[in-house]
């Protein structure tokens, strides 16, 4: 391996690992310091970032990185203000209108805008090597919420610990935004603009989140009368503790358009990623099988430790779902991603509602778990199709 190489792979990884405590401290924080009702509040709001980022990937980041020769950052820069201070004024308004989280609604607008702008800065920074704007911006969000650790469980009151989890992920990510790439123009007349060179990348991407929103976010908001307030806490609480996991491979995701289909597909590296999945999710279960043995207290973490097997299955699932879903947004034709997204919603929508229905909080866990196992399974499968197809292809050419 080249120097140049080298570097880049440790200057990855360290900002890799950065970036994952940011995100960490706060999942974390919420999960020991807030009862499940409080959590299922929490989520409810972190649920509006998941669906701003979701269309912020697909409108901005991978339709960018999609279509090339890339835009310059004037344009990018500009879209990325405009979706990120929609989603501010969207969760804004949520909170204000409904009554438990009202005293949220100017934390959590901060929040989305910060967060989100943060986000789509970050992934254009990490794929042009411009490192100053990615570790200096995660470094100062682990600062704000190490202090926030000490903040909230030492001084806040039982009553005002949600509202001070909310406030330390709102200035967390004023902090790490104000440290990213400002944009260079903020025209309004970008978005045609935009809308005229990506609208194609745009319209497979967002229909592809959009399908796949309807189970990662919908079931949930719509599993709150079923389950009550708490029983959702807990019922986040489970993706939330694989959020490593996600925290590992979010922000590798421009790296995965630089590597062939035909590698991925190789039984070796399916075979790795395999391994990697079961045994971190041997770690995950046995945290919570030590945590169900012992006598601490640790909030909503607590609850989903009478889980642990259950667990332990989901995050290894969560994981390899994570490596070859990410594979297909990067390699897949339009036809074969929709195939698998629709597929996917519908068992994510079924599977964790029914279960809900028939066995409440229990039954939702096992449904979600099940559901997140046979979907990674068939992107894998999937992959190996798509890798098949394109080695027919190349046979017959090479006899024509």
């Amino acid at each position: 391996m080249g120097a140049g190489r080298l570097r880049r792979v440790m200057s990855l990884g360290l900002m890799t690992m950065v970036n994952s405590i940011s995100v960490l401290l706060l999942q974390v924080l919420a999960l020991v310091a807030l009862m499940p009702a409080d959590f299922g509040r929490f989520s409810a709001v972190y649920l509006m970032f998941g669906f701003g980022t979701s269309f912020l990937l697909s409108i901005v980041c991978e339709a960018w990185q999609r279509k090339k020769p890339h835009s310059d950052w004037d344009d990018y820069g500009s879209v990325l203000f405009w979706l990120s201070l929609a989603a501010s004024v969207l969760a804004g308004s949520i909170c204000l209108m409904v009554d438990s989280l009202r005293a949220v609604g100017v934390p959590a607008a901060i929040a989305l805008l910060c967060a989100v702008y943060r986000t789509g800065a970050r992934y254009y920074a990490v794929q042009q090597g411009q490192n100053r704007y990615v570790i200096y911006g995660d470094l100062g969000s682990v600062v704000v919420l190490a202090g926030a650790w000490v903040w909230v469980l030492s001084w806040a009151p039982d009553s005002a610990r949600l509202n001070a989890v909310v406030w330390a992920w709102a200035v967390s990510s004023l902090v790490a935004g104000l440290a990213s790439k400002w944009p260079t123009s903020i025209r309004v007349t970008v978005l045609s603009v935009w809308r005229a060179k990506h609208g194609r990348e745009i319209r497979t991407l967002l229909t592809d989140s959009i399908i796949l929103d309807a189970s990662g976010i919908g079931v949930p908001y719509a599993l709150i009368p079923t389950l009550s307030i708490s029983g959702f806490g807990t019922y986040r609480a489970l993706s939330n503790f694989s959020g490593p996991v996600k925290l590992v491979l979010f922000p590798m995701r421009p790296l995965f358009s630089t590597r062939s289909i035909h590698w991925f597909a190789r039984s070796k590296v399916a075979g790795l990623a395999c391994l990697a999945a079961v045994a971190i999710g041997a770690a995950g279960g046995g945290v919570l099988c030590l945590l169900q043995r012992s006598s601490l207290e640790l909030g909503t973490l607590r609850s989903l430790a009478e889980f642990w097997p259950l667990v332990a299955v989901f995050v290894a699932a969560t994981f390899l779902n994570g490596v070859y879903y990410l594979i297909g947004r990067a390699h897949f034709d339009q036809r074969t991603l929709l195939a698998g997204r629709i597929a996917a919603t519908g068992l994510g929508i079924i599977l964790p509602l029914t279960g809900a229905l028939v066995g409440g909080l229990a039954g939702a866990l096992i449904g979600t778990t099940v559901f997140t196992t046979v979907v990674a399974v068939m992107w894998m499968v999937f992959t190996m199709r798509v890798h098949a197809r394109a080695e027919r292809g190349d046979l017959d050419r090479s006899l024509t």
